[in-house]
């Protein structure tokens, strides 16, 4: 198996989860329902782990 191979498909995934993760974000923002909290947080840890994986 090829690990490193898993791992950067595993962190592109990550990245792309962490953009699209901000779109909610925008909407509780424009919408103040208090969640862009949750929201942010989840994306930016999807954003570090996948480029952790990535590199």
């Amino acid at each position: 198996m090829n690990f490193s191979l898993i791992a950067f498909l595993l962190g592109r995934l990550s990245l792309a989860l962490s953009a699209i993760l901000l779109l909610p974000v925008g909407l509780a923002i424009f919408y103040e329902d208090g969640s862009f909290v949750e929201f942010a947080i989840t994306s930016f840890t999807a954003f570090f782990v996948g480029l952790g994986f990535v590199q």
